[in-house]
Formats: C-alpha cells, structure tokens, sequence
C-alpha cells in the first residue's frame, strides 16, 4: 500500500518519488534530500558527505542540533555498529567545511564547462 505522502508527490512530479532514509537521531522517516548523510572515516571519525560520493556504509540524520545530539548518543552507534564519540559542534564543523568544498568543486566543475 503506498503512503498518502508518497501519492502527493507522484502526482506532483509525475514520476515515482525520492529515496526515504531514516534519521538516527529522532528515527522518523524522511526524503534523503533533506537529510544530511554522515559516513564513518578512515580514522574513526564522522565525516559529512554532501556529495553522496563516499562508499560504505552511511547514517542520515537531520540538519537540527537536537537529532544531531540524539544520533551522536546512540544513533551513529547502532547504524555503524561500533562506538562513535564526537560533538555536536565538531558535527557542525564538518558540515561547514564539506559545504566548502562541494562548493568550490561545483564552481570549478562550472569554469571548466564555461
């Protein structure tokens, strides 16, 4: 049975509707574009993919200090199975500094297609 939701958006946009991730830090079920994907790295740390590039496995979570709070006490945990420390503030640090640089990557990608 497909959700309420689901038919608005297939009437709207005339096509089957975007992919839905869970946040792991209130679990409510939303549209990957409004979600921030947040990877695990090399070195332990969670690093912000804007881009959707990185592989493996990947957590989403959404852009609010108070889900970002909920996943880092436990969210990130149970999604990446292993033990995950960080602040919330770091968070917003990785989210600035992969916002630059999907930026600057964009632009240049423009310069070079003029």
């Amino acid at each position: 049975m497909v959700e309420p939701k689901q038919e608005e958006e297939r009437s709207e946009l005339g096509g089957k509707p975007g992919p839905r991730r869970q946040c792991a830090g209130c679990a409510k079920r939303d549209d990957a574009d409004d979600l921030l994907r947040v990877v695990l790295g090399e070195n332990g740390m969670l690093a912000v993919d804007l881009a959707d590039s990185r592989f493996g496995r990947g957590s989403h979570v959404h852009a609010s200090k108070e889900c970002m709070q909920k996943a880092l006490r436990g969210g990130f945990a149970k999604v990446f199975k292993t033990k995950v420390e960080g602040t919330v503030e770091e968070l917003g640090e990785q989210i600035v500094i992969s916002a630059d640089r999907r930026i600057e990557g964009l632009l240049a990608g423009a310069r070079r297609g003029k």
